[in-house]
C-alpha cells in the first residue's frame, strides 16, 4: 500500500521486466490546507514527497493534476513537472484553468517506456494536426476541460489514448448536473476527435483524473459512486469504460465504491474522487494499489506523526498536528496489459 503523501509502506510488484504491461499513475498534487501562507520551503518539501513516490513507482505514464501553474507557483521553486522533464527521465504536455489560479493537468510519459504516437489524427480545430488537444467545456467558458494525449507504449507495441480530465468541485446540485453534462460533452468529443482512430476504436483508451464525485457518506440527490455509476451508463454501452479499481475486485467492484481518503481538518474523510477508467476488451487492468481502510488510513497517520517531519500542519485547536503531507488526495495507479 501507498501514501504518496510519505513514504512506501507496501510496494505494488514492478511489471514483468517492462516487457508486457506498464504502469499508469493518477495523482492531485494539491494540498488545499497548505496553501495559504505555505513557504517556499514547505512548497518544496511538498514537490519531493511527490517525487520520491513517482521515482519508487516508475510509471510509464503519470497523470497529474491542479499542479501550480505560473500564477501560483514559488518563481524560485521549480514544480513537479519541471523535475520530471528537467530529469530527462519524462516529458509531457499539460494544460491549464481560464480562471484566477490557473492550475495545470499535466500528462507525462517516461522516455524509456513511452512516447508521442506517430499516428496522429486531426483535431476539432480546423484539421490541424497535433499529437494532443484540450477539450474544453461549454464553449470554452468552463474552466474544466479534459486533455487528450496519444502515446504509443513500448511495453505493449500499441497506441493509447490517455485522458486527464479534473471536473468541477462542489456538492451543489448545480455542479452535480454540470459535472454528468461535462462527462457527456467529453464522451462525444472523444467519439468525434477519434472516430477513424484505430487504438480508440480497438477500447484502448485510459480516462483518468480528479472526478469530484462526493464523500462516501454523502446522502443527497447523487450517491457517492454516481461517477462510475454515469460513466459506466453513459459511456458502458458504446465505449465499455468501467472503473479499473472495480474491474480488479470483479464481481464485488460495486461495493468498492471509495477510491480517495481525504485528510481534512485532522480528519480522514472517505470519499470516491480520483478514478481510471479503461475498457477491458482494449486494455486489462493487472495489478493496482492496494487501496487503505480507515483503520489502517488511521495508522498510517499514527506513523507519520511518530517520524520526525520537516513541520507540522493543521494547528487547528483541539485538534492532533499532522505532519508533512504532499498533498490530501491519495495516489492511484494500475498496470494494464492489452487484451
Amino acid at each position: 500500500m501507498h501514501f504518496h503523501r510519505n513514504l512506501i509502506v507496501k510496494g505494488l510488484p514492478s511489471p514483468d521486466g517492462g516487457t508486457q504491461q506498464f504502469r499508469l499513475l493518477q495523482l492531485n498534487t494539491l494540498a488545499h490546507w497548505a496553501c495559504d501562507g505555505e513557504t517556499d520551503e514547505e512548497y518544496e518539501q511538498r514537490t519531493v514527497l511527490h517525487l520520491q513516490h513517482i521515482e519508487a513507482l516508475r510509471p510509464s505514464i503519470v497523470v497529474l493534476e491542479e499542479v501550480d501553474g505560473p500564477l501560483t507557483a514559488p518563481p524560485t521553486v521549480p514544480t513537479l513537472p519541471q523535475r520530471l522533464i528537467n530529469s530527462g527521465i519524462y516529458n509531457g504536455v499539460s494544460a491549464g484553468k481560464n480562471n484566477e489560479k490557473g492550475d495545470e493537468t499535466w500528462v507525462l510519459y517516461r522516455n524509456d517506456a513511452a512516447a508521442v504516437s506517430t499516428s496522429l489524427k486531426n483535431d476539432e480545430k480546423e484539421g490541424a494536426i497535433s499529437h494532443f488537444t484540450v477539450i474544453r467545456f461549454d464553449d470554452g467558458t468552463s474552466s474544466q476541460f479534459a486533455i487528450c494525449v496519444k502515446l504509443r507504449v513500448t511495453a505493449i507495441d500499441t497506441d493509447v489514448i490517455v485522458v486527464g480530465h479534473h471536473a468541477k468541485a462542489g456538492r451543489t446540485e448545480e455542479n452535480e448536473t454540470t459535472r454528468i453534462c461535462h462527462s457527456t460533452e467529453l464522451w462525444r468529443r472523444l467519439c468525434a476527435l477519434y472516430a477513424q482512430d484505430d487504438a480508440f476504436l480497438k477500447g484502448r483508451l485510459l480516462l483518468c483524473g480528479d472526478f469530484n464525485a462526493g464523500p462516501h457518506s454523502y446522502e443527497g440527490k447523487y450517491p457517492a459512486s454516481w461517477y462510475p455509476s454515469i460513466v459506466e451508463g453513459l459511456w458502458g454501452a458504446e465505449g465499455g469504460l468501467v472503473s479499473a479499481q472495480r474491474s480488479l475486485v470483479g464481481a464485488e467492484g460495486e461495493a468498492q465504491s471509495v477510491t480517495t481518503f481525504k485528510l481534512r481538518k485532522g480528519a480522514w474523510i472517505e470519499q470516491c474522487i480520483d478514478y481510471v477508467f479503461h475498457n477491458p476488451s482494449g486494455l486489462a487492468a493487472c495489478g493496482g494499489l492496494q487501496l487503505p481502510c480507515q483503520l489502517t488510513a488511521a495508522k498510517g497517520v499514527e506513523e507519520v506523526n511518530a517520524a520526525p517531519t520537516p513541520h507540522a500542519l493543521l494547528p487547528q485547536e483541539g485538534l492532533p498536528k499532522v505532519g508533512l503531507w504532499g498533498s490530501d488526495h491519495l495516489s492511484i495507479a494500475f498496470d494494464f496489459r492489452k487484451s
